[in-house]
């Protein structure tokens, strides 16, 4: 069986435009912030409002428990 792990590259996910469940934007993704010992992701920093970065308003969004 030749099995390949299931990967993503952080550069094809920060930037990505968020919406909710109606469809209306949130923001973007900025960062992703990664524990170190278990490599799970922690939270998601979505940038909101603003304009070309300079104004806008980050939030932290936590990830998966």
């Amino acid at each position: 069986m030749n099995e390949r792990p299931q990967v993503l590259a952080t550069a094809a996910i920060v930037g990505s435009k968020v919406v909710n469940t109606a469809g209306e934007p949130l923001g973007n993704i900025r960062e992703l912030m990664i524990d170190r010992e278990d490599g799970q992701i922690v939270y998601v920093v979505l940038s909101f409002g603003g304009f070309l970065g300079l104004g806008d308003k980050l939030f932290a969004i936590p990830g998966k428990p």
